[in-house]
């Protein structure tokens, strides 16, 4: 049985090709797909407001989750008295 001793880098290589394959969004991309800053959407994960991934130490969010929270914080038009849109 050969030994797998995997080097620090080759661990890292291998997590980032996963998450490419899963399609997962670091905290830059998620940012920059909601229109906010890396900083913001780090404050976001520390409080729980949003929903993410954790592998080892990083964070990463799925793809639908922009779309998820963009439907929540999405705020119906009110109807006027005449019954059209105001």
């Amino acid at each position: 049985m050969e030994c797998m001793d995997t080097s620090a880098d080759e661990r890292n290589r291998l997590t980032v090709e996963n998450e490419m394959r899963l399609g997962l969004l670091n905290v830059e991309q998620y940012a920059e797909a909601m229109g906010l800053k890396p900083s913001t959407v780090r404050q976001m994960v520390w409080r729980r407001e949003i929903e993410f991934v954790r592998i080892g130490r990083s964070i990463r969010f799925r793809p639908e989750m922009v779309e998820t929270l963009i439907e929540r914080g999405t705020v119906p038009a009110l109807k006027s008295r005449n019954g059209g849109v105001r």
